[in-house]
């Protein structure tokens, strides 16, 4: 109830223009969040949420985790001012998956401090972060509280939605009829 209560009193802080009619919560409370896409800090938007605040507010920075193999796969949403991926290939090789194992990247903290301060931004700015599923966004969110950055927002719901069949027919950024595009229009840091 606790994290309802601060989400429900940031978000009167965040939006003074309404969001798009559609049935999504503006920010979402920590008990709709599975815990491996949970923060320390508990900031969560839905998709919808996200895209009506980027539109409304130019000074938000809104980066997508993802590679750029998986970006170019499957397009991002239209609206991202950066890619700077959170996990990258390690050295030992998949033989069932027949590629490279992603890491964790190294330097994802000072790409994502060069992203945000090529735009004139800071770490104390407001900060929206996505990825496919929500899980790596969340772990993005997690290493940027943990490096000092204090007003980090990511989406549980992720680009795809829910990787499991059938739900993601619900929660993903296409199906919310957002723009998304199969070019790269972001910047890679």
């Amino acid at each position: 109830m606790a994290g309802l209560f601060k989400n429900t009193l940031i978000a009167c802080m965040l939006f003074s223009a309404p969001v798009s009619g559609q049935s999504v919560g503006v920010v979402l409370d920590i008990s709709d969040v599975p815990v491996r896409k949970q923060t320390g800090t508990a900031y969560y938007l839905s998709n919808v949420a996200a895209y009506d605040l980027v539109k409304s507010n130019p000074s938000v920075f809104f980066v997508d985790v993802r590679s750029v193999k998986e970006i170019a796969s499957a397009g991002h949403p239209a609206v991202i001012d950066a890619v700077v991926p959170v996990m990258v290939e390690g050295e030992e090789f998949d033989e069932d998956l027949q590629e490279y194992k992603l890491v964790s990247s190294p330097k994802f903290v000072d790409r994502m401090l060069a992203a945000i301060e090529s735009v004139g931004r800071g770490p104390h700015d407001m900060i929206i972060v996505t990825c496919g599923s929500g899980v790596r966004s969340a772990m993005a969110s997690r290493a940027l509280e943990a490096a000092g950055f204090t007003n980090v927002w990511h989406i549980p719901e992720g680009y795809d939605g829910d990787t499991k069949p059938g739900l993601n027919t619900q929660n993903s950024w296409k199906n919310a009829n957002l723009p998304w595009t199969e070019t790269l229009t972001a910047t890679v840091f």
